[in-house]
């Protein structure tokens, strides 16, 4: 509708700023793909701006690089892309995901598997649509994770992989369906605050990233404060707060005289990282991670998955990772579950799904794959 409303006036010149940055992988094909069109039946020219290497590649004749301000590098894309010259732009393509690089050891997975950390038994959850009906965003999702692993969960968008985090997170309640974490039972579609005691002692060990770092901070709270919140409400005592956030902003590679500015002076990757102390203050055993990454050019966006799999590592730490990035999934994830219409139509370990997809949902996800 965005594209609709510019190409309306039959402008000589398309400034797209990210236009494909909160999109899946099959969706920003389909945009590089209209933004060619448009391009070809209007006779017009583009500037495209964006962090997204991939897309980039599918629609630039020519690619700028810009690095604090400074134009740094501009030539042909083939020669940008596969014989860079400034180093920053080495940099740049050398943290490019690639589909089919994976991270990860999938060698112990499968064989005797353990009570898992993490169980969901048919949830379902349906939002009521303007004008009547429902529309189901959840529909019977079954998954799990286990101590220590890394779960990708991965769809188009609408897919209901949000919509699970919250669920899971207590922001939102279920229309049906239990959850099972560290050996306790909830129902799910009961509110968080009504469930047991039990079960909402043992919910604290799970803690939620979320995917614009800076708004979920307040405004008004500097960010030792923000992250003390991941502590405040277990009845840590004031005076022993500080310390504690003091040494998960040292955890994420953040200098502690960060604690004293507020989120808003910080960069995205560096607001990610504060977001991510927050969520590790408490020392979780799991992270529900929603597109951690989706808002970060590629170099951060590496450093941000380089840190979750240290934490995590270090931590004896799991983490269900939703992400629309494959690449990234690939990269970080033993296994991956892949949702659509609000159901799982794929599950398996991360290599299997991504060499030999079995579900239509999957193969789309993994065609669209932009590779450069």
């Amino acid at each position: 509708v965005v594209l609709a409303m510019s190409a309306a006036l039959n402008p000589a010149l398309f400034l797209a700023d990210e236009p494909t940055s909160a999109l899946d992988v099959a969706s920003q094909g389909q945009v590089s793909r209209l933004l060619l069109r448009m391009r070809a039946e209007h006779g017009c020219s583009m500037l495209v701006v964006s962090h997204n290497i991939g897309a980039i590649s599918l629609v630039a004749d020519r690619i700028g690089v810009m690095r604090a301000g400074e134009l740094v590098e501009i030539g042909e894309r083939d020669q940008v892309l596969h014989a860079p010259v400034h180093p920053y732009t080495k940099e740049l393509i050398a943290a490019v995901p690639r589909a089919g690089r994976n991270a990860v050891d999938e060698s112990g997975w499968g064989g005797g598997r353990l009570m898992a950390l993490l169980e969901v038994c048919n949830m379902s959850k349906s939002f009521r649509k303007r004008g009547g009906g429902l529309f189901r965003a959840l529909d019977g999702v079954n998954l799990s994770v286990e101590a220590g692993e890394i779960v990708g969960l991965v769809g188009s968008s609408g897919s209901g992989k949000s919509t699970m985090a919250n669920v899971l997170a207590g922001l939102e309640t279920a229309d049906a369906g239990t959850v099972r974490f560290q050996g306790v039972e909830g129902d799910a579609s009961v509110r968080l605050s009504w469930r047991s005691r039990e079960f909402r002692e043992a919910q604290l060990g799970m803690q939620m990233v979320f995917q614009h770092p800076t708004s979920s901070f307040s405004p008004r709270m500097k960010v030792g404060e923000g992250v003390a919140e991941g502590i405040a409400y277990r009845g840590v005592a004031r005076v022993e707060r500080m310390p504690l956030v003091l040494d998960a902003l040292e955890s994420v590679g953040l200098p502690r005289t960060y604690a004293g500015k507020y989120a808003w002076e910080l960069s995205g990757g560096e607001c990610q990282r504060a977001a991510i102390a927050r969520a590790i203050v408490g020392n979780p055993v799991l992270l529900l991670a929603d597109e951690p990454t989706s808002a970060l050019d590629v170099t951060i966006q590496a450093q941000i998955v380089r840190l979750l799999a240290e934490l995590c590592a270090e931590r004896s730490m799991a983490c269900l990772f939703i992400s629309h990035d494959l690449a990234l999934v690939r990269s970080l994830c033993t296994r991956v579950y892949v949702l659509d219409s609000g159901r799982v139509v794929e599950e398996g370990p991360t290599t299997h799904v991504f060499a030999s997809p079995q579900s239509d949902a999957a193969k789309l996800l993994v065609s669209s794959v932009i590779d450069i």
